[in-house]
């Protein structure tokens, strides 16, 4: 069986086909409740990012995924800032 790490530069250069997985950073945007599509029944679309930092959307994504741990630990301290935040004015 063939490692899925191996580097691209070992890759055959004969014309084998090969698979490639690469990391695209990615989001399921949800349609506003009240638009044409949620009153249709379409919960949102896949959307992905472009070379500017902006989202295009896209086919849905295919394989396994893992969520983004840097800005997943972002949004946990800020969650815990707001947590605080309301702790100190209850008293």
């Amino acid at each position: 069986m063939t490692d899925i790490r191996n580097p691209l530069s070992e890759a055959p250069r004969n014309g084998t086909i090969i698979l490639v997985h690469q990391t695209v950073p990615m989001r399921f945007l949800p349609y506003k409740p009240n638009s044409q599509q949620a009153r249709g029944g379409t919960a949102g679309r896949w959307q992905e990012m472009n070379e500017y930092g902006g989202w295009d959307n896209c086919a849905p994504p295919i394989g396994t995924w893992e969520p983004d741990a840097q800005n997943a630990a972002a949004r946990a301290v800020e969650e815990e800032f707001a947590r605080l935040d309301r702790q100190s004015g209850e008293g």
